[in-house]
């Protein structure tokens, strides 16, 4: 790339110096379109209390063929008992950004989180993402504090009766 600056009037500097960027990986999350139905994402209930879906809306999808569709039909209150998940591993200092496109049934706020895997599920990014009925796009960066795995979650059994559908993730 190069650079170059414009005035008010609209007159543009000589260009600088070209500069090339390598990009060693670039890490994506698979199956984000939910295309392959449900293939490497996990649908968890961590509470008897707690019950619900996460299932591929091919009637009713944001972009494509498919989108993920969750739902609520019983809740302890508490998000995390419901989650959809996948994991993937993070590099220390590197910036990990999250974009996806949205909608619900009503206006419902969804938690998410970038968490470690296993004991002592050390948090390292959440936050919610507010969706109303139009399908919006989100997006949210982080900086990986650690090198490991962890998982990217959306925990949903906080959501009532309002239907989520998650795409292009």
């Amino acid at each position: 790339y190069s650079v170059a600056t414009m005035d008010r009037a609209g007159n543009f500097s000589a260009p600088s110096n070209l500069a090339l960027v390598t990009v060693k990986t670039l890490e994506k999350l698979s199956n984000g379109g939910f295309e392959a139905s449900l293939a490497n994402w996990e649908f968890d209930d961590f509470d008897p209390g707690a019950a619900g879906s996460a299932v591929v809306d091919t009637t009713n999808p944001i972009a494509g063929t498919g989108s993920v569709r969750l739902t609520v039909s019983k809740t302890t209150g508490t998000a995390w008992h419901l989650q959809l998940r996948q994991y993937f591993n993070i590099r220390q200092g590197l910036t990990y950004t999250v974009h996806l496109t949205a909608r619900a049934s009503a206006p419902v706020s969804l938690p998410d989180a970038i968490q470690q895997t296993a004991s002592p599920y050390t948090t390292y990014a959440s936050g919610a993402v507010n969706l109303g009925t139009a399908a919006k796009t989100i997006q949210f960066s982080y900086v990986a504090a650690v090198s490991m795995a962890v998982e990217l979650e959306f925990n949903f059994a906080n959501i009532g009766n309002t239907t989520v559908w998650l795409d292009d993730i």
